[in-house]
């Protein structure tokens, strides 16, 4: 084993045991995530398995929201890639394929630099739904008028409070 091998494999072993230990900080595991991705990718370790016990430790502290981000992330840059459960049920079972989307990695690059958070925000933005939906002002105002008639108010009184809202007490 040359310096360099043992070099990437201290630094892969310390960023996984870094993860583990940041669970709890989602913009902390986010940055090993991306450099265990990248080790992954790289070929410094191409290894499936420290993927899949990343996942493994996310779903044995009860963090599901964050073992689920870690699927989406892997699902989205491996292609091909295949997540199921071994045979004893208690491991995850990684089955990566050489088909990995640059552009995924890019971003997940770009997120992590941006500090996003290990949840729901990171898995949009390196899946590239990014984009906000437009806000439709006739389904937004049906939506209220429903909720509001429920809570006892009439249609009048929406309209009314709607239109004694002066600009000053608005900021955007």
């Amino acid at each position: 084993m040359t310096n360099a091998t043992t070099t990437n494999a201290i630094d892969i072993a310390s960023a996984i045991k870094s993860f583990n230990t940041s669970l709890g900080n989602g913009k902390k595991a986010a940055t090993y995530l991306c450099k265990i991705v990248e080790w992954t990718i790289n070929g410094v370790d191409t290894d499936s398995t420290k993927l899949s016990g990343i996942i493994d430790k996310a779903e044995r502290e009860g963090d599901t929201n964050a073992a689920r981000a870690i699927r989406s992330i892997v699902g989205s840059i491996w292609t091909s890639a295949k997540a199921s459960k071994s045979k004893d049920k208690r491991s995850t079972v990684l089955k990566l394929g050489n088909e990995v989307d640059g552009d995924a990695l890019a971003r997940l690059i770009e997120a992590q630099g941006k500090g996003l958070s290990l949840r729901d925000t990171l898995v949009k933005h390196v899946k590239g739904d990014t984009d906000k939906a437009p806000v439709e002002l006739p389904k937004w105002a049906a939506s209220q008028i429903k909720r509001m008639e429920k809570e006892g108010f009439s249609r009048a009184a929406l309209i009314a409070a709607l239109q004694g809202v002066s600009e000053t007490e608005v900021s955007f």
